[in-house]
C-alpha cells in the first residue's frame, strides 16, 4: 500500500520522540513534587532531620559513581586482556 502523506517517516520519528521526551520530562516533574513532599512531610513529623534526605541521596550517588567506575575499569581490563597476543 502506497503512502499518501506528504511527511517523511522520519520527520514522524521526530515528532514521536519530541512527544516521548515531553511525557518523560512531566513524569520526572511530578515525580520531584512528590519527593518534594514527602520530604517535608517526614522531616515536618520529626521522621528525618533537614538536610538528611539530601545527604543520603549524595551518598547514594557517591556510591552509584564508584560501583559504575569500578564496573568500568572491570570491562576494560577484561577487553584489554582479551585484545593481548597469547605466547
Amino acid at each position: 500500500m502506497k503512502r499518501t502523506s506528504a511527511v517523511p517517516d522520519h520527520a514522524w520519528d521526530r515528532v514521536n520522540l519530541a512527544a516521548a521526551l515531553a511525557d518523560l520530562k512531566e513524569q520526572h516533574y511530578r515525580l520531584l513534587l512528590a519527593v518534594g513532599a514527602l520530604a517535608q512531610a517526614l522531616e515536618a513529623r520529626g521522621i528525618i532531620g533537614p538536610g538528611e534526605l539530601d545527604e543520603r541521596a549524595a551518598r547514594l550517588d557517591r556510591e552509584a559513581e564508584a560501583s559504575l567506575r569500578a564496573t568500568r575499569a572491570g570491562a576494560s581490563r577484561s577487553c584489554a586482556s582479551s585484545h593481548r597476543p597469547r605466547a
